[in-house]
């Protein structure tokens, strides 16, 4: 075997090896600390990031009154669960911090949850999934329906990834 066509050998065992890894969080490989999760409260057409505050007691009831409150707000709740340590999570977040998405979805309210702090609360409300991040229309129930989208891509396609699901997801 040739050096150039053992290199290429050692090439396609490394893409093999690397591409699953971009494809979704389904497990932290890492610890870090929890970031404060973000408040956006406003009346202006921008994306606004409601974390959940309380136990697994009230989950469905402060689901079910977010709901109700952006509805009568005209506009549109969806549960979005995240982790500090999934990097398509951070990056979807951060570009929802910083005003990235507004244009594309002014009327979104998201119901903010931790996969880590919150998995009682979210079983409770039928919001795990597999992968993460995951987005999903929440019921009158205050559960999670089965319109959602699940996990995302790492790097800088991650934003416009899950927004393009996201976008497909709303008009569901």
């Amino acid at each position: 075997m040739t050096y150039d066509s053992l290199a290429t050998v050692v090439k396609r065992i490394a893409f093999i090896a690397w591409w699953p890894l971009t494809l979704a969080c389904d497990s932290p490989s890492s610890s870090p600390q929890p970031t404060a999760s973000s408040r956006i409260v406003s009346s202006s057409p921008r994306i606004e990031i409601i974390p959940f505050p309380g136990s697994t007691s009230e989950v469905r009831d402060w689901i079910r009154s977010q709901r109700e409150r952006a509805a009568s707000e005209g506009r549109v709740a969806v549960v979005y669960v995240g982790a500090p340590w999934c990097e398509p999570c951070q990056r979807f977040h951060d570009a929802v911090t910083q005003g990235k998405l507004d244009a594309r979805f002014p009327t979104l309210r998201l119901l903010e949850f931790d996969r880590d702090q919150h998995e009682k609360s979210l079983q409770e409300a039928g919001c795990l999934s597999e992968l993460i991040p995951l987005l999903a229309k929440p019921t009158e129930q205050g559960t999670c329906s089965h319109t959602r989208v699940e996990g995302g891509i790492k790097g800088d396609g991650a934003v416009g990834f899950i927004a393009s699901r996201l976008d497909v997801m709303m008009r569901k």
